[in-house]
Formats: C-alpha cells, sequence, structure tokens
C-alpha cells in the first residue's frame, strides 16, 4: 500500500496537486480532502492507509511566490533567502575625505603650507566619520602632516609680523663708508 500524489488537471487547465492513495491491486483511490483517513479500495475491499498530507510551502519573503520551505535561494526572483550564500559587496575603497586629507598634507610645502589647516580638518571629519571606517590611516597621516604645516605657517606668519618686509632687505647701518670693490 503505497500513497502517492499525483498531478492532475483541474477544469480550468491548470496544474495541482491531488492526494491518491494506490492499493495493491494497482486503483488508485482519492485521498479525502480532510487529510489522511484510513478508506477502504473500492475494487478489491482492502482498507488502505491515508494518504500522506502534500508537502508544505513556504513563501518567499520577496516575491511572495510560493517555494520550498528548505530553499536557500528562491528559484522565482533568484534572491537568497540563505545571507551566508549571497556574493559579497565589492569591497571599496578609503572614504574621499580621509584621501583629500593625505593629498592636501603631502601637497602643503609645495603651497606654502597653506593646504595644512584643511588637511588637518579634513581628516579630523574622516576620523569622526563613523560610517565610513576604511581609510583611518589616510586620515592620520592627513591630520599629522596637516597639523605639521599648520605649525610651520604659524611660525612663517609670526615671524613676518615681528619682522616687516621692508625692515628684512635693508642693509644695517654701518659706522664705516662702503669702500670700494675695486
Amino acid at each position: 500500500m503505497a500513497a502517492e500524489v499525483a498531478p492532475a488537471l483541474s477544469p480550468a487547465g491548470e496544474h495541482h496537486l491531488e492526494a491518491t492513495v494506490r492499493c495493491q491491486c494497482g486503483h488508485e483511490v482519492p485521498a479525502p480532502d480532510g487529510g489522511p483517513a484510513p478508506t477502504a479500495c473500492p475494487a478489491c475491499g482492502r482498507e488502505l492507509a491515508g494518504s500522506p498530507p502534500p508537502p508544505k510551502r513556504a513563501s518567499c519573503p520577496f516575491c511572495c511566490e510560493a517555494i520550498h520551505p528548505a530553499a536557500r535561494k528562491c528559484p522565482h526572483c533568484q534572491e537568497y533567502l540563505d545571507r551566508t550564500l549571497a556574493p559579497r559587496p565589492a569591497a571599496r575603497g578609503a572614504s574621499p575625505l580621509a584621501i583629500a586629507a593625505f593629498i592636501l598634507g603631502l601637497v602643503g610645502p609645495l603651497f606654502c603650507c597653506f593646504p595644512g589647516p584643511v588637511a588637518a580638518l579634513l581628516g579630523i571629519v574622516a576620523l569622526l566619520n563613523r560610517k565610513e571606517p576604511k581609510g583611518r590611516g589616510m586620515a592620520i597621516a592627513g591630520l599629522v602632516l596637516g597639523l605639521v604645516w599648520t605649525l610651520l605657517l604659524f611660525f612663517a606668519i609670526l615671524y613676518m609680523v615681528a619682522h616687516p618686509w621692508g625692515e628684512m632687505f635693508e642693509r644695517p647701518p654701518s659706522s664705516h663708508p662702503a669702500e670700494p670693490l675695486f
């Protein structure tokens, strides 16, 4: 006495699963709608065990189509139901703020140390940005270089304020007149 589930066509021509029980004599008996219950074979009169319940179906959380409960990927929408199988997104590069801080820190001396404060500020902002953890090393390097160039710029400005340009190029007064070279 083997129980089988045989596909059948509905009046509209759609496939659906109909539970049937096959007797040893070869006759198929439809199972009652209420579930598996023992029935007798109308051909030979033997008592049959009820058919197993049809397999339970789950629905895909993405497309709501019926899928197998143990499915790890939806056959309809191709979404991964098991996130461990999903391909990992490509690794992103460093934060644009960290890159900008590093580059400004590197080119600071080429522009008389004026990018230094900007590099330091961008380095701080890049380090405080928790959304993009990559590029931490570049942000630190930009911050340190920016601070070095900012200090150098500060001392250069301080020197220029203390010694105005006009005084820097004047010849110091001497007690004796200049002697001719020839």
